[in-house]
């Protein structure tokens, strides 16, 4: 017990004994659970964009690294896309003393080797299933179109000789 002093000596000082009431717990809780609803909504949204965003731009990038390493090597490259099995996968061909179509093309030892996966709602859709790239910088024409719901992102080498575009649009 806490004492204060007063005119006649130490008297007990009475405790101020403050709580919320029930009824301001239930109204904070109810402001909460509104701006959640509002909330969750949005932020399923936004990471959707962000993972049809990702996987665009890991393909472009691998896209560019293939482009990259086709000149510094001078061997062929050719990224595999896989719309039933819902992957990419990067490949290298012997040294460019012939064609494209006679290099013998094997996976990369590194990490860009690797089969990447595509998410479930994530459809691919390729104007060409095989992409080559060449030891002068040139890559063969190919669109890419990742659609999830009705965002898009479109993948590009047709625009612009030996550069990868990405764009982005909705479906109508």
């Amino acid at each position: 017990m806490f004492y204060e002093k007063g005119i006649k000596g130490f008297t007990p000082r009475s405790r101020n004994k403050r709580a919320f009431t029930f009824i301001e717990v239930v109204l904070v809780t109810v402001i909460l659970l509104a701006l959640a609803a509002i909330a969750v909504p949005n932020f399923t949204n936004t990471f959707r964009h962000y993972q049809l965003q990702n996987i665009a731009k890991n393909m472009a990038h691998l896209m560019r690294y293939a482009q990259s390493r086709a000149i510094i090597k001078n061997v062929y490259l050719k990224m595999i896309i896989n719309e039933q099995d819902r992957t990419y996968q990067l490949l290298e061909g012997g040294p460019s003393n012939g064609e494209a179509a006679n290099a013998v093309y094997e996976r990369l030892k590194s990490r860009f080797g690797r089969k990447f996966r595509v998410p479930e709602e994530i459809t691919v859709e390729a104007t060409k299933h095989e992409v080559v790239f060449y030891p002068n910088g040139e890559i063969d024409k190919v669109r890419l179109d990742l659609c999830q719901e009705q965002m898009c992102k479109w993948l590009s080498t047709q625009e612009q000789r030996g550069h990868v575009w990405t764009f982005d649009y909705t479906k109508e």
